[in-house]
């Protein structure tokens, strides 16, 4: 009988801890810009990417420019990409909602 309470403990432990740690909760998508080392690799960054669930969303393919949506692995990955030159955060110009006026307000 101790033994099957002692396992019975250790396995709400367990799950206690995990649930904390936050495994398996979603990861919060955000926009990162990614700058390729030479923009004559683009198929093999698009190919790449596709192994990801990160989407591009802007492109200037011409400079070697992508903006895409993913999540912080997402863009771990990305970094990784043999013909990336730099993947960070992007820029939000958002105002919060409670910064923004409505046109009756103006």
């Amino acid at each position: 009988m101790k033994k099957v309470l002692t396992l019975i403990a250790a396995i709400a432990i367990a799950l206690f801890s995990f649930s904390a740690l936050g495994v398996g909760a979603d990861e919060e998508e955000n926009y990162y810009s990614v700058v390729l080392k030479n923009n004559a690799q683009v198929e093999k960054f698009k190919g790449d990417l596709s192994l990801t669930d990160a989407e591009i969303v802007y492109e200037v393919p011409e400079i070697g420019y992508y903006q895409v949506k993913g999540t912080a692995g997402d863009l771990n990955q990305i970094k990784g990409f043999k013909g990336v030159q730099a993947a960070s955060l992007s820029l939000s110009w958002d105002l919060p909602e409670s910064q923004k006026l409505s046109l009756a307000e103006i």
